[in-house]
This record gives structure tokens, sequence and C-alpha cells, in this order.
């Protein structure tokens, strides 16, 4: 007999109330204790075959019995809802650990930046000291290259200035007569 996962729903509920808010995968009002059990081997198991379903029910049962609870109680459908509602869950639980890990990083970026500040206020004391700052050339191209990334990224690089010259026409050419065009060097003078 194969073993499946612990069902995810109460078998021994002694009764079944007309609830509104019920899952679909819960047990049905019209729905026997075996045909549910039966029900929750096959939402549990990984293949979801009746087959399989029937061979581990104890005591075993016939396939075309499983079959008929699987018709009767709309089994396809109820695992979907139920799968779906599991994906629902795992994005939520997902979106909650990005979150979670955001905040780390932010936490983490502050603490590093914070140690990169004294370590420079450092370097900055030596320099004025006029000692020796024992630096690599590694560490000193380093040290130019993330100061020279951060210029850029916090000052924008300036743009090319580009105008568009818009002329708009109100009325008809039977109002006015046509105008002489201006050339645009003496519209720079006025």
């Amino acid at each position: 007999m194969a073993e499946y996962e612990k069902p995810v729903i109460d078998l021994e509920a002694e009764t079944i109330e007309a609830k509104g808010n019920r899952e679909p995968w819960e047990r049905r009002a019209s729905e026997s204790r075996r045909a549910y059990a039966a029900f929750t081997l096959y939402l549990n198991s990984p293949d979801r075959k009746l087959a399989g379903v029937a061979a581990a029910l104890v005591p075993k049962c016939s396939v075309p019995n499983v079959a008929r609870w699987s018709a009767m109680h709309n089994w396809k459908n109820r695992a979907l809802e139920f799968d779906r509602d599991q994906d629902e869950q795992f994005r939520a639980q997902m979106a909650r650990d990005r979150a979670a890990m955001n905040r780390r990083h932010i936490q983490l970026a502050l603490l590093m930046q914070s140690i990169g500040a004294a370590g420079l206020a450092e370097l900055q004391a030596k320099r004025e000291q006029k000692l020796p700052l024992n630096l690599s050339a590694n560490e000193a191209q380093g040290l130019l290259d993330a100061g020279t990334k951060l210029e850029r990224t916090t000052m924008p690089a300036e743009r090319e200035s580009r105008f568009t010259r818009i002329i708009v026409n109100l009325g008809t050419l039977e109002d006015d007569p046509e105008p002489e065009p201006v050339p645009p060097y003496k519209k720079l003078l006025n």
C-alpha cells in the first residue's frame, strides 16, 4: 500500500453543519465518511489516480465505486479549488518572505554604509595628518570607482537640449492674407 501524506482535512468530525463559507475540499453533507476518506486520499496523492485511491483504502474498494464517488462529489473540481487555494497561500507567503528579505537587505546595506563611512573617516583623518593610508593600488582604484559610480548615480547626466517648433494657425485662409515668413535669425533679434 502506498503511503500518502496526512490528510489536511479532519476525518473525525462527527457532524457536518451546513455552512455557507465551507471550502470545496471539506466534507459535504451528502458525502459518507468512507467516500470522504477516499477523497482525502485522492486529494493528497501525488498522481490523483482513482485506482491508487481504491488500492489505498482500508478495506480496499473497487475502482468503479471510487469512480462513482468521484463523479458524484466532483472530486476533480474540488481538488482544483484546493490546489488554487494552496497556490494562493504559497504566493502570499512568498510575498511576505520577499518583504522580510528586503527589510534584512536594507538593514545590511545601512550597516555596510556606516562601516564604510567610518573607514573613510579614518582614512580622511590620516590624510589630513599626512600619514600613510596603507592602501594597495587595487583598494585605491576600488574607492575611486565606487566614488565615481556614486557621483554619477546621484547627479544625472546633462541632456542635450532640444526644442520643437510648433505653429498654430487659427482661422481660415480666406480670413487672413498669407503672412510673410520670418527668418529665424530675425525672431531671435526681436
